[in-house]
């Protein structure tokens, strides 16, 4: 192939490669910051207390961000020494984005001569699509404790079985 020949090929794989970054589920990663970031954030209230967040993009379901928050969540807890945790609050700060677009305008004027006739016109549509995109925006305050957890306790979470079945699920970065 020529140089003149490949740019198209280069073209066409830039745009595939532009359209499938767009369908992509957020990847588990920290918030890189601005209002825009998605990925997880977490605060250390005290020790074994933590507030852990995860903003999923367009493209990222609900259970998606809940099983990133648990991750996060259950990593923090192991980090800090405890063996497993609850959550004891949950913000669900899930936002709906609406997009408008499509707006199309149009004019037209029109006339004769030779049969002496004469006009003039003005016309204009104007459409446009809405859509919804729902965010998933959710936060909880999680509290760690040492040792395992009690198997009646249906609200804890053992940390060492969320990473061990999260962690091989998790889409990473690119």
């Amino acid at each position: 192939m020529t140089k003149r020949t490949l740019w198209p090929h280069i073209a066409g794989m830039a745009a595939a490669l532009a359209l499938g970054a767009c369908a992509t589920a957020t990847p588990y990663q920290p918030q890189t910051g601005g209002i825009n970031s998605f990925g997880f954030s977490d605060t250390r209230i005290e020790p074994g207390k933590y507030r852990v967040n995860f903003r999923g993009n367009a493209s990222t379901d609900r259970a998606t961000v809940e099983n990133y928050i648990l991750l996060r969540a259950a990593e923090l807890t192991l980090q800090d020494g405890f063996g497993h945790f609850v959550i004891i609050e949950e913000d669900d700060g899930g936002t709906s984005n609406f997009n408008t677009t499509g707006f199309n305008n149009g004019v037209g004027f029109g006339g004769g001569f030779r049969n002496r006739g004469f006009g003039g016109g003005f016309g204009g549509t104007t459409s446009s699509r809405t859509r919804e995109r729902r965010i998933f925006d959710i936060g909880v305050l999680v509290q760690g404790f040492p040792g395992i957890k009690a198997e009646d306790n249906y609200l804890a979470f053992n940390a060492e079985d969320v990473v061990q079945n999260l962690r091989p699920v998790a889409l990473r970065p690119r």
